[in-house]
Protein backbone atom coordinates (compact mmCIF):
# COMPACT_ATOMS: atom_id res chain seq x y z
CA UNK A 1 0.00 0.00 0.00
CA UNK A 2 2.69 2.59 0.84
CA UNK A 3 5.18 1.67 -1.80
CA UNK A 4 2.15 1.57 -4.20
CA UNK A 5 0.70 5.77 -3.58
CA UNK A 6 4.74 6.61 -3.55
CA UNK A 7 5.53 4.50 -7.07
CA UNK A 8 2.92 5.65 -9.25
CA UNK A 9 3.31 9.37 -9.57
CA UNK A 10 1.30 11.93 -11.44
CA UNK A 11 2.77 13.53 -15.26
CA UNK A 12 4.67 16.70 -14.83
CA UNK A 13 2.62 17.92 -17.74
CA UNK A 14 -0.68 17.15 -19.82
CA UNK A 15 -0.03 14.60 -21.86
CA UNK A 16 3.38 13.09 -20.45
CA UNK A 17 3.13 8.96 -19.21
CA UNK A 18 2.31 8.39 -15.96
CA UNK A 19 5.62 7.44 -14.05
CA UNK A 20 5.57 3.41 -12.64
CA UNK A 21 8.57 2.13 -10.21
CA UNK A 22 9.72 -0.72 -12.05
CA UNK A 23 7.46 -4.54 -10.77
CA UNK A 24 9.30 -6.66 -8.50
CA UNK A 25 11.71 -9.12 -9.96
CA UNK A 26 9.39 -12.23 -10.47
CA UNK A 27 11.71 -14.83 -9.77
CA UNK A 28 9.54 -17.95 -10.91
CA UNK A 29 9.73 -16.39 -14.55
CA UNK A 30 13.21 -16.43 -14.89
CA UNK A 31 15.52 -19.81 -15.84
CA UNK A 32 15.36 -22.09 -12.83
CA UNK A 33 18.79 -23.83 -13.60
CA UNK A 34 20.39 -20.86 -13.90
CA UNK A 35 23.22 -19.84 -10.98
CA UNK A 36 21.88 -15.99 -10.31
CA UNK A 37 18.50 -17.59 -10.20
CA UNK A 38 19.59 -19.72 -7.09
CA UNK A 39 21.09 -17.12 -5.48
CA UNK A 40 18.31 -14.51 -5.99
CA UNK A 41 16.07 -17.62 -4.36
CA UNK A 42 18.41 -18.10 -1.06
CA UNK A 43 18.39 -14.42 -0.79
CA UNK A 44 15.08 -14.06 -1.15
CA UNK A 45 14.73 -16.81 1.46
CA UNK A 46 16.87 -15.19 3.81
CA UNK A 47 15.07 -11.68 4.04
CA UNK A 48 11.71 -13.38 4.18
CA UNK A 49 12.89 -15.39 7.03
CA UNK A 50 14.91 -13.30 8.85
CA UNK A 51 13.64 -9.89 8.25
CA UNK A 52 11.60 -9.52 11.89
CA UNK A 53 15.40 -10.46 13.43
CA UNK A 54 17.33 -7.97 11.09
CA UNK A 55 15.25 -5.12 11.46
CA UNK A 56 15.11 -5.40 15.65
CA UNK A 57 19.42 -5.57 15.31
CA UNK A 58 19.32 -3.06 13.28
CA UNK A 59 16.63 -0.94 14.95
CA UNK A 60 18.58 -1.36 18.39
CA UNK A 61 22.29 -0.94 16.74
CA UNK A 62 21.08 2.55 15.06
CA UNK A 63 19.13 3.82 18.37
CA UNK A 64 22.56 3.51 19.95
CA UNK A 65 25.24 6.41 20.08
CA UNK A 66 26.84 5.72 17.14
CA UNK A 67 30.17 7.20 15.55
CA UNK A 68 29.32 8.23 12.34
CA UNK A 69 30.86 5.82 10.38
CA UNK A 70 28.96 3.00 12.13
CA UNK A 71 25.72 5.27 11.65
CA UNK A 72 26.82 5.20 7.89
CA UNK A 73 26.87 1.60 7.70
CA UNK A 74 23.91 0.95 9.55
CA UNK A 75 21.71 3.22 7.56
CA UNK A 76 23.17 2.20 4.23
CA UNK A 77 22.53 -1.91 5.78
CA UNK A 78 18.50 -0.57 6.28
CA UNK A 79 18.83 1.15 2.82
CA UNK A 80 19.78 -2.11 1.04
CA UNK A 81 17.68 -4.60 2.97
CA UNK A 82 14.47 -2.03 2.04
CA UNK A 83 15.04 -1.72 -1.68
CA UNK A 84 16.26 -5.68 -2.34
CA UNK A 85 12.70 -6.03 -0.03
CA UNK A 86 11.07 -4.20 -2.44
CA UNK A 87 12.92 -5.29 -5.70
CA UNK A 88 12.25 -9.13 -4.69
CA UNK A 89 8.41 -8.66 -3.93
CA UNK A 90 8.23 -9.05 -0.21
CA UNK A 91 5.75 -6.10 0.62
CA UNK A 92 5.75 -6.90 4.36
CA UNK A 93 9.83 -6.61 5.38
CA UNK A 94 9.53 -3.65 2.54
CA UNK A 95 7.46 -1.61 4.04
CA UNK A 96 8.37 -2.35 8.04
CA UNK A 97 11.52 -1.28 7.00
CA UNK A 98 10.38 1.97 5.63
CA UNK A 99 7.96 2.17 8.69
CA UNK A 100 11.11 1.96 10.94
CA UNK A 101 13.22 4.74 8.65
CA UNK A 102 10.29 6.96 8.91
CA UNK A 103 10.38 7.09 12.71
CA UNK A 104 14.50 7.32 12.56
CA UNK A 105 14.01 10.32 10.40
CA UNK A 106 11.05 12.18 12.22
CA UNK A 107 11.42 10.56 16.16
CA UNK A 108 8.46 11.03 18.49
CA UNK A 109 10.18 13.47 20.06
CA UNK A 110 10.13 15.94 17.62
CA UNK A 111 6.92 15.45 16.62
CA UNK A 112 5.33 15.56 20.23
CA UNK A 113 7.38 18.80 20.01
CA UNK A 114 5.72 20.40 16.89
CA UNK A 115 2.16 19.60 18.93
CA UNK A 116 3.39 21.65 22.28
CA UNK A 117 5.65 24.63 20.29
CA UNK A 118 3.75 27.96 20.26
CA UNK A 119 5.30 30.40 18.52
CA UNK A 120 5.21 33.46 20.25
CA UNK A 121 3.53 36.76 18.96
CA UNK A 122 4.93 39.41 20.89
CA UNK A 123 8.81 39.46 22.14
CA UNK A 124 9.45 37.59 25.28
CA UNK A 125 10.87 39.54 28.21
CA UNK A 126 14.39 37.88 29.43
CA UNK A 127 12.66 35.80 32.17
CA UNK A 128 9.38 35.49 32.80
CA UNK A 129 7.28 34.07 36.14
CA UNK A 130 5.58 31.27 33.90
CA UNK A 131 8.77 30.58 31.89
CA UNK A 132 10.50 30.08 35.15
CA UNK A 133 8.17 27.28 36.33
CA UNK A 134 8.33 25.29 33.06
CA UNK A 135 4.67 26.14 32.38
CA UNK A 136 4.88 27.60 28.77
CA UNK A 137 5.80 25.64 25.27
CA UNK A 138 9.39 25.70 24.14
CA UNK A 139 10.88 28.42 23.03
CA UNK A 140 13.27 27.22 20.50
CA UNK A 141 11.11 25.76 17.40
CA UNK A 142 12.03 21.75 17.37
CA UNK A 143 13.97 20.47 14.25
CA UNK A 144 16.13 17.73 13.21
CA UNK A 145 19.67 16.55 13.45
CA UNK A 146 22.08 15.40 10.68
CA UNK A 147 21.00 11.81 11.68
CA UNK A 148 17.44 12.72 11.15
CA UNK A 149 18.01 14.45 7.90
CA UNK A 150 19.85 11.84 6.77
CA UNK A 151 17.45 9.03 7.31
CA UNK A 152 14.82 10.94 5.27
CA UNK A 153 17.27 10.65 2.07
Amino acid sequence: PMYSSIVIQRPKTAGDPVVRAPPALDIASLPKDDATTKQLGIVRDIIQNGWPALLAGLSFIISTNLSDELFVEVLASYQSLTNVSGMLGLNTPRDAFFASLAKLAVPARVVSSLESYVESQTPRSTTSFSENLGLSGPTQPPGLSERNMACLK
